[in-house]
């Protein structure tokens, strides 16, 4: 008993040490020019996603205060918010300024916004709507110290502490130093949602898996687009074809790149097993396309190009935002996912 109780202090011990860097560093980025902590957010930023980013000039900045500017074709713009946490963030205010900056760029590929206190759920409700509207994905690394989590602006000093230093003081880069290792999951996650290829994955894939579900469930969609009734799931009767099912299954887990994965005569019912097993596995698939055969006539030759910009139509078509420059641009970032996470694209033609 008493080897757990000192267990036990040693724990609340080093939380309490975790709390009071965090204070000592979140209280030292209030202080001083504001400006810094635009520089310190760019620099901090670029260091993850190995660009350099300028920060803008003083005055009006067009919905940013650094940006890329389309250095290595990257196209990423950052809005810093030096608040404390009884200031309000203004929501119209910010989803004005992603109005600037798509404006401004029209490629723009991310929006990141940079604040002191935390983002409540209701700013994260408007700016996740503005993503959905534009198609600009959206990122917020803010000061939440309320969930228990690390805060990811706090993770994101631990990232370079010699910038910290110059721009904020040892004492700053003491405190970075101190929740490192802390701070290692919380980095790790950042990096990975500003991946070229992970940036706005998830809103693209609910999108294509609503529609999905829209074109199983409602016959006049599906007629639409297929030139046939292929909602299985708006019929009276249905009859799940087990062994094709069985076998996209295994194509899935161990796909062949020599073969067809269902082919058979006119009015067998391949779009239907295709679509059902689609449905059914749509929380594991990454963003599928439903495109019918007659589409895929518009492609001219099958070169990488060709490819990418037919996959950026379809895209495009989809959402309904941006332009389909944009939308190509997307499938190559997409087309970059490393091969040990699998897929990023599933074509039911």
């Amino acid at each position: 008993m008493p080897s757990t109780r000192k267990k036990t202090g040693s724990v609340s011990r080093g939380k309490q040490a975790l709390e009071r860097h965090l204070a000592n560093l979140k209280h030292i980025l209030m202080q001083g020019d504001a400006r810094l902590l635009e520089r310190l957010a760019a620099g901090l930023i670029g260091s993850l996603i190995g660009v350099r980013l300028a920060v803008s000039d003083s005055g009006f900045q067009f919905g940013a205060d650094a940006g890329t500017a389309g250095s290595q074709d990257r196209h990423v713009r950052i809005e810093s918010k030096r608040y404390a946490d009884s200031t309000s963030l203004n929501k119209r205010e910010l989803q004005g300024e992603v109005d600037d900056a798509l404006k401004r760029n029209p490629h723009l590929e991310l929006w990141i916004l940079v604040c002191t206190r935390r983002a409540d759920e209701g700013l994260r409700e408007a700016l996740n709507g503005k993503a959905d509207s534009t198609g600009l994905p959206i990122a917020v690394i803010d000061w939440d110290d309320q969930s228990g989590a690390m805060p990811e602006l706090a993770a994101l000093c631990a990232v370079d502490l010699e910038l910290v230093k110059r721009l904020y003081g040892k004492l700053a880069s003491d405190a970075a130093r101190a929740i490192q290792a802390s701070a290692q999951p919380a980095i790790e996650t950042i990096s990975r949602e500003l991946e070229p290829w992970k940036i706005g994955f998830a809103s693209v894939r609910k999108v294509a898996a609503q529609r999905i579900a829209s074109i199983w469930s409602n016959a006049a969609e599906s007629t639409a687009l297929f030139a046939q009734n292929a909602a299985g799931g708006a019929a009276d009767i249905f009859i799940p074809r087990k062994t094709v099912l069985d076998q996209l299954d295994n194509w899935w887990a161990k796909p062949s790149y020599q073969r067809a994965i269902a082919h058979g005569n006119e009015g067998v019912g391949k779009t239907w097993s295709i679509l059902h097993w689609i449905v059914r596995e749509l929380e594991r698939l990454p963003i599928v396309l439903a495109i019918p055969s007659s589409t895929v006539r518009r492609l001219n030759g099958l070169s990488n190009g060709t490819v990418q910009e037919f996959l950026g139509d379809e895209l495009y078509d989809l959402t309904g935002t941006r332009n389909r420059v944009y939308w190509e641009q997307r499938v190559r970032r997409l087309l970059s996912r490393p091969v040990e996470d699998g897929p990023a694209l599933l074509a039911a033609v």
